[in-house]
């Protein structure tokens, strides 16, 4: 035995959070904008916003504290958020530009990477060319379904919509790209003539330093290239008058269009540099040239910018960062050296088998620092992009998580819908973990989230306006059922509608199951999350009396000998645990009051182990039994005549 004090609680194969508080108190862990790391507790989701940034578990976080309920009352809960560094950046889907009429194409910007889940979207209300000023639009992130107020776009020629690093860029069709080519190489040839033209007094000496360099026109980036190479060089050329080049410097055609960044600001850039270099030539007015060149005029007609048509719709969708599994496994050593306790872990990324493994693992770790935590995850979402359908995407989630994938502490959901976001209303079509996770931390440890005899899951539904469903149904009107039927060894949780005309539409949730072994009796998130609260309080109350004196009978050297506490010990550390375990959870379980040493809540066995000389480990057993949940009612309609 080390010289450490400590208590092994032991679980009876099958058998089920201190203070209540500590019950309520959940860590997020995920990605977010604002880098990696710790939060603090927050109880204002404006609080969380401004400290951690946005994305998928930013939304959690706020979803947690803020409680959104139909009723729109609510508690708020505290809630922290341990940040993991990305490493899969987020990124975007096809872009959709079936609704768009005009001529402006579309794309999102993969540079810029998104922070979240989003449905972007854009329509246009007042159309016009891409670069002058007028256009203006809504923008949503949730394909519509809440819009922003109107928008102006100015003479951008991309925008990205607030808070969410989702960027799209608006360039000139193909035709006019083309002929952005014929007037960037024409400006080039007629300028590279007009700087050495000095036949006809038009120059009082050749401009041999300002000279073109670029390549020609004909894709995106040499297009980029040439126009800033002319604009630099005719800005030069156009005020020297060094080696009498000039009389004067040309004060007036000054290029004010922005150095080109794109194909749609090369193509702003070359029609202000059209302008005002044929003005340039041909200006004779304070000494600037001695004559005008008529001859190396640019004729080729303007392309147009790209145009946007009121009613244009563009809309896409995006995938949130993701942490690597060492990520994921830095943030449970993180947690665990952290001095901050909690009860729930809300992991908020795509937790397929071989991430199931290192959640166990990191629940392990934390358990090591005396931490004992359930864990709310989720499986991937369908992708859409693929055009996933709903009985592949629950097919693949089964598939993946065969029986062998067992932690009773955690919970696997297998859920995706409409729900609605805490900090802006939005209905994200996402996992439903933020709403699920919330309603766990609201309801009491003993009690299953958003049942009917709880209430229905605020802000969430699987039809859309429409009528058409956009979510997963593991109920009797579901598309694809089974994966929270442990009859058939799926152990997930989801969303379900009711067979029931007074709530045809709201969304509650199956039995929120953990991933329980064939041999385990903690098979769900109530019964683990007692168990881990009178594990916590009977640790709590046992460790009291670490150090201390206990009486005992020593082993004799008769065969089966073994040493046992005496009665007197032995009742008074089964008084020290059992008070505390019948204090805080006679509310909780059936046999608070069962006080036998060997057959009630708290059983410690008189056989203990000695080593060192004298010192002694006692083995202490919790047996809690748990009230049962009424799943379901078998009627009989007696019509009598």
């Amino acid at each position: 035995m080390s010289g450490i004090y400590e208590i092994t609680v032991q679980e009876a194969r099958g058998f089920v959070a201190v203070a209540a508080d500590l019950d309520r108190l959940a860590v997020v862990m995920g990605c977010s904008s604002l880098g990696s790391g710790l939060s603090p507790y927050y109880l204002s989701g404006q609080s969380a916003v401004a400290g951690v940034g946005y994305g998928d578990a930013a939304d959690v976080l706020t979803t947690i504290i803020e409680q959104p309920q139909e009723n729109g009352t609510a508690r708020k809960f505290p809630a922290a958020i341990y940040r993991t560094p990305i490493t899969t950046q987020g990124a975007y889907g096809t872009i959709d530009v079936s609704g768009v009429v005009g001529t402006v194409v579309a794309s999102f910007h993969a540079a810029t990477k998104p922070y979240g889940t989003y449905e972007p979207y854009l329509r246009c209300v007042n159309g016009g060319l891409i670069g002058t000023d007028g256009i203006t639009f809504v923008w949503s992130l949730d394909n519509g379904r809440n819009a922003s107020n109107v928008t102006g776009l100015g003479t951008a020629t991309s925008f990205t919509i607030p808070n969410s690093n989702v960027q799209f860029d608006f360039a000139p069709a193909s035709a006019d790209l083309t002929a952005l080519n014929t007037l960037l190489n024409e400006e080039k040839t007629d300028y590279e003539a007009h700087r050495v033209l000095t036949s006809g007094s038009v120059h009082g000496g050749a401009d041999s330093t300002n000279a073109i360099t670029a390549a020609n026109a004909s894709n995106t980036a040499t297009r980029i290239a040439l126009a800033n190479d002319l604009r630099a060089k005719i800005e030069a050329h156009r005020i020297l008058t060094a080696g009498g080049v000039h009389g004067a410097a040309d004060t007036t055609n000054v290029i004010t269009a922005p150095v080109a960044t794109d194909d749609a600001t090369a193509l702003m850039l070359a029609l202000d540099i059209k302008a005002k270099y044929n003005a340039h030539r041909v200006l004779t007015s304070g000494s600037v040239h001695g004559a005008a060149d008529s001859t190396n005029a640019v004729t080729t007609a303007a392309p147009s910018a790209g145009a946007f048509v009121a009613g244009d719709i563009v809309r896409g969708r995006t995938l949130a960062p993701v942490p690597s599994t060492s990520d994921v496994d830095a943030g449970f050593l993180a947690l665990k050296n952290a001095s901050i306790d909690f009860s729930l872990l809300v992991c908020d990324f795509p937790v397929d088998a071989t991430m199931f493994a290192h959640i166990t693992s990191g629940l392990n770790t934390l358990l090591a620092a005396g931490k004992r935590v359930a864990a709310l995850c989720r499986t991937r979402i369908p992708d859409f992009e693929a055009s996933e359908t709903e009985t592949a995407w629950g097919t693949s989630v089964i598939s993946n998580y065969p029986s062998s994938v067992s932690d009773s502490r955690i919970v696997a959901r297998a859920s995706y819908l409409l729900t609605r976001d805490a900090m802006t209303s939005r209905l994200y079509r996402r996992a439903d973990i933020a709403q699920f996770a919330a309603d766990v931390v609201r309801i009491g440890r003993a009690d299953f989230p958003d049942a009917p005899a709880d209430r229905k899951m605020a802000g969430a539904s699987i039809v859309d306006a429409s009528g058409t469903d956009l979510g997963h149904d593991e109920g009797p009107r579901g598309a694809f059922t089974g994966l929270s039927n442990d009859a058939l060894g799926n152990r997930f949780s989801c969303a379900m509608r009711l067979p029931d005309f007074a709530r045809r539409e709201d969304v509650y949730c199956t039995v929120p199951w953990v991933m329980y072994a064939a041999d385990e009796r903690i098979r769900n998130l109530p019964t683990r999350r007692i168990a881990n609260a009178m594990e916590r309080t009977a640790v709590t109350a046992g460790n009291a009396g670490l150090g201390g004196r206990l009486f005992y009978t020593p082993a004799t050297s008769a065969p089966g000998s073994l040493p046992r506490l005496t009665a007197a010990s032995r009742a008074a550390l089964h008084a020290v645990i059992y008070s505390a375990l019948k204090r805080d959870f006679s509310s909780d379980i059936q046999n608070a009051d069962a006080a036998g040493l060997d057959t009630g809540l708290v059983q410690v066995n008189p056989v203990i182990t000695v080593t060192g000389g004298n010192l002694v480990k006692v083995a202490v057993t919790l047996a809690p039994l748990v009230f049962g949940y009424l799943l379901s009612l078998d009627l009989t309609l007696a019509v009598q005549q």
